[in-house]
């Protein structure tokens, strides 16, 4: 479903007031790490996951997803 700006991906909503947050490893394999971060936004629960990559220079977020989305799907309706 597109969404017009100023929708923000990091708090699944346009306007935001964020409640407690809490962060967990969900799984590690190998070099990557996937990670959990749940919230409140005005009294709605939220959940991403961060995909993190160990390398050369350190950690790396390599995604973004939401149960419903990524963070590359949800960018690339805004290309011109």
């Amino acid at each position: 479903m597109p969404r017009v700006e100023p929708y923000d991906f990091l708090v699944q909503s346009p306007s935001w007031k964020l409640g407690p947050v809490a962060i967990a490893i969900i799984r590690m394999q190998y070099d990557t790490t996937y990670v959990a971060a749940n919230f409140d936004n005005r009294g709605r629960p939220v959940t991403l996951n961060f995909i993190l990559v160990n390398g050369p220079e350190g950690w790396l977020i390599t995604g973004i997803e939401s149960p419903d989305d990524s963070l590359p799907i949800f960018l690339e309706q805004f290309r011109n």
